[in-house]
């Protein structure tokens, strides 16, 4: 009875064979082995919010050809209606009938037409930053959901290796407690303690569905997919300078660009609305048969409105307002950036030296060793149950601390990324 007590102690202690409990199907899941690298393909490829995110660019691009169209000429004709002399109607006839052509076309000057084209060019710069601008903001909540993923699934195998092994034990403690070795009181708190293992699993799976479900959605996978998140191995390499990495910022992160972009579209849009200020000119064309002074009358005009009580003052004031304020808004992303970046950067020292910290002292191997000297001390009656438990429950969360603390060093890498809009470190 003893070897079963022991054996039970070891299967839990050391469950490599053990991948988890199979969950209870609700319906037919196809599981999906997903690695970071195939996660971002699939999402550059078949994510539906960034495909329905990319078609705003092209909006844009098209409202440049339309602000290169020039304005349709006008054409009109007239005739008589009817003629009294000759008790006609719609006379047309070239010996008694009177009609009336004329060709007109719209010109704008002062360069309204080459500002308005300009301004669609910028707007679509706009468009294209928005866009990465979502690529930055998706691709960020993907490592996230890919992180919270892997991590939420490590420690439901660690969970369930706990359970199932601690059935192991309950069950050996209850041979011993027919045999009268044990007292009935250490089963109940093996039974207590299964009772929490299994509350903190099912935490722990609303974790895990959440993650999945992020994925499924950002990934365009159905709903009877069922990821398996492969290992993540971050880089431990040297973190860049300080001034190197805002340097990146500048040159890369969308909204900071689009907020540069958008002081260039409102200093646009203050020329297009002074050029519009000038009203635009109309130049036709005419022939008149039987009404003018002569028979035959060819003839040429032009025509334009005075402005003189419109001369698009508002809209001018509005624009140079939209100038200034696009200034100080560009100023204070600015400012937003460079503390963005500031925390991130801290943020991936700090965990980045806790790991070495950790990694320096051997403190994985330090767990295992406590794990180690407690089975020992348990075969041995050195310590109680109690005690035994209490030790298994710490190596328990010393684990669920490292996984944690890994997934923060992973979603720190991409954090600094994030703010920087590149990659900078992998």
């Amino acid at each position: 009875m003893k070897l079963i007590l022991k054996l039970s102690i070891l299967y839990f202690l050391f469950p490599a064979v053990l991948f988890g409990q199979k969950n209870v199907e609700l319906f037919k899941q196809d599981t999906l082995k997903l690695d970071i690298a195939q996660a971002e393909q699939r999402f550059l490829n078949k994510s539906i919010r960034l495909m329905a995110a990319k078609f705003d660019v092209d909006i844009a691009k098209a409202n440049i050809l339309q602000a290169k169209q020039w304005y349709n000429p006008n054409l009109s004709y007239s005739q008589q209606l009817y003629d009294p002399e000759t008790q006609n109607y719609f006379d047309n006839s070239r010996a008694t009938g009177q009609v009336d052509v004329q060709l007109n076309q719209l010109v704008s000057i002062a360069g309204k037409h080459m500002n308005t084209v300009k301004l669609a060019k910028i707007d679509a710069e706009k468009s294209q930053l928005l866009f990465d601008e979502v690529v930055r903001s998706l691709k960020f909540e993907l490592y996230t959901d890919f992180s919270n993923l892997l991590a939420a699934q490590q420690k439901t195998k660690l969970i369930a290796y706990e359970e199932t092994n601690l059935n192991l034990l309950i069950n050996a403690e209850e041979q011993e407690l027919k045999l009268g070795a044990i007292a009935g009181n250490e089963i109940v708190r093996l039974k207590a303690e299964r009772m929490n293992i299994r509350n903190e699993a099912l935490s722990i799976e609303g974790d895990l569905l959440e993650a999945q479900k992020g994925l499924k959605q950002l990934l365009n996978y159905p709903y009877t997919s069922y990821l398996v998140a492969v290992d993540l191995k971050p880089s431990i390499g040297d973190i860049p300078p300080f001034d190197q990495v805002m340097l990146a910022a500048e040159k890369n992160r969308p909204d900071l660009l689009l907020a540069n972009t958008e002081v260039k579209y409102q200093s646009q849009n203050l020329k297009l609305q002074k050029s519009t200020a000038v009203p635009d000119l109309t130049i036709g064309l005419e022939y008149d048969r039987r009404s003018s002074y002569v028979e035959n009358y060819y003839g040429i005009g032009a025509s334009m409105d005075i402005p003189f009580f419109n001369r698009n003052q508002g809209n001018i004031k509005v624009a140079k307002f939209q100038l200034e304020q696009a200034k100080a808004l560009d100023t204070l992303q600015t400012n937003e950036v460079k503390n963005e970046i500031a925390n991130s950067y801290v943020t991936l020292y700090k965990i980045k030296s806790r790991l070495n910290s950790i990694a320096d002292s051997k403190t994985s191997s330090d767990i295992e060793d406590l794990v180690t000297s407690a089975v020992k001390n348990y075969e041995k009656k050195y310590i109680g149950l109690l005690e035994f438990l209490d030790q298994l429950r710490t190596y328990k969360d010393a684990k669920f601390g490292l996984i944690d603390l890994n997934s923060s060093y992973f979603i720190s890498i991409q954090q600094l990324n994030y703010t920087v809009g590149t990659t900078i470190l992998k």
